[in-house]
C-alpha cells in the first residue's frame, strides 16, 4: 500500500508573535522548533521508511524544515520537487500581521470557525475554496505507485484543510479539530483502487 506523510514545518518566529504565516510571507524556524523537529525526523527514521520522492512547499520554512528532518544523503539521493501547489493560505495584506489587533474583525473569526463563511476579499486574501483546489491539484499531480512512500512538506491551514477534506469533511467542517501541530506528521494511505483513508500523528504538544 502507498503511503503519503505529511509533515507540517516547524515553529517560526511568526507562529511564536502570533503574526498571520501565510503563502508570502517568510518567517525563520526558532530554535525551539529546530529543536522539536529532531522528534519528527527521529520518528520517521524509528518507522524505518524508505521516501522515493520528497515533495516540499517553496516557502523556506518548509524547505528549511525538509532539510531538518531528511537526512543529508537522502537529500542527495532522491527525487526532491518544489511544487508552488503546497503553499499557505494566502493572507494579502494581513500577511505578517499581529492576530491581536485584528481579533475583533469577523473575516478572523471566519477563517478560523466559519470556513464557508470565510471571505478574504476587502483584503485581497486567499478563500479556502481556492485553496482546496490547490491541495486537490497537487493530489492529482501524483504518481501512485503501490508500495511506495511520499514525503510532502507544507503548511498548517494546507495541509488541515486538505486531509480533513480525504477524510470526507465539507467545507464548513474542514477546520473543527483545529491545526496540525508544527512538526507534526499525518499519513494518508491509498489503496490500489485509489481510495484514501487518513491518520493524524500530533507527535509535539
Amino acid at each position: 500500500m502507498m503511503k503519503l506523510y505529511f509533515i507540517r514545518h516547524g515553529i517560526t518566529e511568526n507562529n511564536t508573535q502570533q503574526r498571520f504565516n501565510g503563502g508570502n510571507t517568510h518567517s525563520p524556524l526558532t530554535e525551539e522548533g529546530i529543536k522539536k523537529l529532531r522528534k519528527t525526523k527521529a520518528f520517521l527514521e524509528n518507522q524505518g521508511i524508505a521516501f522515493s520522492k520528497i515533495y516540499v512547499s517553496p516557502q523556506q520554512r518548509a524547505i528549511d524544515t525538509m532539510k531538518h528532518i531528511v537526512s543529508q544523503e537522502l537529500q542527495d539521493t532522491t527525487p526532491i520537487f518544489y511544487n508552488e501547489h503546497l503553499r499557505e493560505i494566502f493572507f494579502g495584506q494581513w500577511e505578517g500581521q499581529l492576530f491581536e489587533p485584528l481579533l475583533s474583525h469577523p473575516q478572523v473569526q471566519n477563517l478560523r470557525y466559519y470556513p464557508n463563511d470565510y471571505d478574504p476579499s476587502e483584503f485581497g486574501g486567499e478563500d479556502y475554496r481556492s485553496l482546496l483546489a490547490r491541495g486537490k491539484s497537487f493530489l492529482e499531480e501524483l504518481d501512485y505507485n503501490d508500495d511506495e512512500n511520499y514525503l510532502i512538506v507544507g503548511h498548517g491551514v494546507m495541509l488541515t484543510c486538505l486531509l480533513q477534506s480525504l477524510k470526507g469533511a465539507e467545507l464548513p467542517d474542514i477546520r473543527k479539530d483545529g491545526i496540525i501541530h508544527n512538526g507534526s506528521v499525518s499519513v494518508v494511505e491509498v489503496s490500489q483502487d485509489g481510495t484514501k483513508s487518513v491518520q493524524i500523528f500530533n507527535l509535539l504538544p
